[in-house]
């Protein structure tokens, strides 16, 4: 998928770093929702749709796609890594840079943590609070570094001064930014991974990186008062769990893929469709006016 995505970024962008910022984005975007949702065809049609998606809804907002792609890279290597039985101590580089990217993304760094950390009592136990509570230090200074009304690490940190508006603006203006098919497969999503389940082997640390950035993303999104690349692009993370919970309904494998198919079709199209139209028109969905519309 990385392949893909890189095509996609070219066919709307044009720039190679781009490229290769969706190429990252579109591997392990793929890698989170395999993880996330399983082996199904259901799984690997999402696994499909949510890089796409994500480039083609980033692209439509007129947005560069270096900054954002590489921040869901690192969140989707994190919640990948997180998924194996043995995570590698590597899992703490892409939580890293995803948090130096993206102040929504500084949960990864605590849950990359306690997830690492050994037994009592097991080697190396001294230190075991070290990285979570790193974490816990750097999820405390994005929020009053957000938070402050005149911040230049805020500004710096989070790209835009803050010009925060209410909870209902903030859910219409992402309605209008994600359109109403892909806003409401992504709220199937984010249902699927805070739903109670039953205790898995690998306990729900990914799920709960990828909700905690998701939160995040639109915490950051009210207090800027515009919707960032980077929620869109976890709306489309999250837009893929929705699709392929749908299409799991399905029990034959076939009828699982052409339906994931199906809609990964319809969710595409609109952005896409924007992208290539109005090159550059931010928002167009919700901003008619100014795009003509």
């Amino acid at each position: 998928m990385g392949v893909a995505a890189a095509a996609a970024a070219l066919a709307l962008r044009g720039s190679p770093l781009e490229a290769g910022a969706a190429a990252a984005a579109g591997a392990a975007l793929a890698a989170a929702v395999r993880a996330l949702a399983g082996e199904s065809a259901a799984a690997l049609s999402a696994a499909a749709i949510a890089p796409l998606l994500a480039v083609a809804s980033i692209a439509e907002a007129g947005s560069d796609l270096t900054a954002p792609c590489l921040a869901l890279a690192g969140i989707g290597w994190t919640a990948a890594e997180l998924a194996r039985p043995s995570p590698s101590r590597a899992v703490l580089a892409p939580a890293l840079l995803a948090a130096i990217l993206a102040p929504p993304a500084t949960p990864l760094l605590a849950i990359a943590g306690v997830r690492l950390a050994p037994r009592p009592g097991a080697p190396g136990s001294r230190w075991a609070l070290a990285v979570p509570l790193a974490g816990a230090l750097a999820v405390a200074l994005a929020i009053g570094a957000g938070a402050a009304a005149h911040s230049r690490l805020g500004e710096l940190w989070y790209g835009a001064a803050a010009r925060p508006i209410s909870p209902l603006a903030l859910i219409a203006l992402a309605g209008g930014a994600l359109g109403p098919l892909a806003a409401l497969a992504a709220l199937a999503g984010l249902a699927a991974l805070v739903r109670p389940r039953p205790p898995v082997a690998r306990g729900h640390l990914p799920e709960l990186a990828v909700a905690a950035c998701a939160a995040g993303a639109l915490l950051a999104d009210l207090r800027a008062g515009a919707i960032g690349p980077l929620t869109l692009g976890l709306g489309a993370l999250a837009a893929g769990l929705g699709a392929a919970r749908f299409a799991g309904q399905i029990r034959l494998p076939a009828g699982q893929a052409l339906a994931g198919a199906t809609l990964g079709l319809m969710l595409l199209l609109p952005p896409a469709w924007t992208a290539v139209e109005s090159p550059g028109c931010a928002g167009a969905r919700s901003n008619a006016k100014r795009c003509g519309g």
